[in-house]
């Protein structure tokens, strides 16, 4: 391939990497905001943050993996330059397991906190020990998006780590 396509290609590699870390950062640092939100809603909002994530940030992580792996190849899986591509490579793609691994229970109990509705004036006048409830699902929402917040920033360290490494191998240091 021509010197253009490979300078085509890294920058497109750097950039989906780079861009992937703001990304996933950018829906940690809103949950401080949906926070603010009754549980119930809170959990919605996430889910639709979720939702958009699950749709986007793995295409992404696949098409810079993808740079990455032709960059390695290209040159030589074996030299220290196409290891490096290689390791930004798969760190950039690891967002997928660590999302499956890490994040599976806790995404699971937002999603079903998620779904609940909320009850009309007539349930909540038949239903006893609704502030207690209230509160112990205020208490878990906020607990689990707090939870979630972390485990999302330490996931967003995959892609930053290939980003940097990446530059390292286009700039040569």
């Amino acid at each position: 391939m021509s010197d253009r396509a490979t300078t085509v290609v890294k920058a497109l590699a750097v950039g989906s990497a780079s861009y992937l870390a703001g990304y996933i950062t950018a829906f940690s640092l809103s949950i401080p905001a949906v926070a603010l939100s009754p549980a119930t809603l809170a959990a919605q909002q996430w889910r639709n943050l979720f939702h958009t994530g699950m749709h986007t940030a793995p295409p992404i992580a696949a098409f810079a993996a993808a740079g990455f792996a032709f960059l390695s190849f290209s040159e030589g899986h074996t030299t220290l330059r196409g290891r490096v591509y290689a390791a930004a490579g798969a760190l950039t793609l690891s967002i997928v397991p660590y999302t499956l691994g890490l994040m599976r229970q806790t995404n699971g109990r937002l999603l079903e906190c998620a779904e609940r509705k909320e009850l009309t004036e007539d349930e909540v006048a038949r239903e006893e020990g609704r502030a207690c409830r209230e509160e112990r699902e205020e208490s878990e929402v906020h607990s689990l998006l707090e939870k979630w917040r972390k485990l999302n920033f330490g996931r967003a360290l995959a892609p930053t780590l290939g980003a940097a490494l990446g530059w390292w191998a286009v700039l040569g240091w």
